[in-house]
């Protein structure tokens, strides 16, 4: 279906998606490639079935703030912002709503008001809008228009309304969406988070899906803070498959000792050590490896993994290799773990800020 709709054959590609819909009708993933796919055409299908997304819930902030965007987008290519306000008008008032989907939402319905020229409900909303967030996104360029209840009038002191209109609606979704969202550029499954951020009020694909080394990575890592650094230990934890219990500083300096359980199987424990070794040639010995054993006998864990930027000693590969409970991590896997515990850092900080411009 993606494929199809890359060559330009939409018949192909609709035909697809609608056969994947009918065969798993609640796989939100094939539901969001459909209405991704409404952005050439299908605009009612498309905004109906973001519609019933958006009322469901259980979506992800940033998976909510581009369905708005996709919804208002398939409303100003259907001409159909009768129907679209309403639905908008009512959606804003939902309990839990995050702020800055909110105040999206309100930005396009007043939009929306105003082009179908109902110019007292435009003022409610927009006086809503700046009680909360004001001038989001320049809104106060249009109070022109609605206090003049003319969405034609001309001044010389702000755009025309159609060229406001225009600019808000036109140039909503980055090009290729499908594609992208899609996740084939990656070889992976769709995962809408990690390909998108939210970041100064406008959703952008990330920009961080260049090659990922071991070098850049151990550089990310020296610049965190203490805190930082437990931070990501915490998080590298959870990406492993294990939920921190306790952690402690090492008794050598600069790293963190976590006890977790292994969150498929809460019987099985888990040390993790993390390390950061500021060295040229940073190594680990057969005797840290022994004090690694030590501590997973101390706090009786049936699991040791050592995640650090040191490589090990001769003498540790011969004693790694004689403790089956022990795994000291290696690139590939440290890279995909570092590229995991960014992704997610990347992830909230935009969501802090987000939720502290709102």
């Amino acid at each position: 279906a993606v494929c199809a709709f890359e060559l330009g054959d939409e018949n192909t590609a609709f035909e697809k998606i609608e056969s994947l819909l009918s065969d798993y009708a609640d796989d939100k993933d094939i539901q969001i490639l459909y209405v991704l796919m409404c952005q050439n055409s299908h605009f009612k299908d498309g905004r109906e079935k973001i519609q019933k997304l958006l009322e469901q819930g259980g979506l992800t902030d940033h998976l909510t703030l581009l369905l708005v965007r996709m919804y208002s987008y398939t409303a100003f290519k259907e001409k159909n912002f009768k129907a679209a306000s309403d639905f908008l008008k009512k959606y804003s008032t939902r309990d839990g709503l995050y702020a800055s989907i909110k105040h999206e939402v309100l930005y396009f319905l007043v939009l929306m008001l105003i082009e179908i020229e109902d110019f007292n409900e435009a003022s409610k909303q927009y006086d809503i809008l700046q009680k909360e967030r004001k001038n989001f996104k320049g809104i106060e360029e249009v109070k022109l228009y609605i206090n003049m209840r003319n969405k034609d009038y001309q001044s010389s002191e702000v755009r025309t309304f159609n060229q406001v209109y225009l600019n808000a609606f036109e140039n909503l979704l980055p090009s290729r969406l499908l594609f992208k969202a899609s996740g084939l550029e990656m070889k992976e499954k769709i995962q809408i988070d990690k390909y998108f951020d939210y970041i100064d009020d406008n959703f952008r694909l990330k920009a961080e899906y260049g090659p990922v080394t071991l070098g850049n990575s151990f550089e990310i890592l020296f610049e965190y803070s203490a805190q930082e650094f437990l931070d990501f230990a915490h998080r590298a934890a959870f990406a492993l498959g294990y939920k921190a219990l306790q952690h402690f500083p090492a008794e050598e300096k600069d790293g963190f000792d976590i006890i977790a359980h292994r969150m498929s199987d809460k019987k099985v424990k888990a040390l993790l050590v993390f390390r950061r070794i500021k060295q040229e040639k940073p190594q680990i010995s057969d005797i840290f490896l022994d004090h690694v054993a030590s501590l997973m006998s101390k706090h009786r864990a049936a699991k040791g993994i050592v995640i650090t930027n040191a490589d090990m000693t001769e003498g540790a590969r011969q004693k790694v290799a004689t403790l089956p409970k022990v795994e000291v991590l290696h690139e590939p896997e440290l890279v995909q773990l570092f590229q995991t515990v960014q992704l997610e850092r990347s992830r909230d900080n935009a969501e802090e800020t987000a939720e502290v411009s709102g």
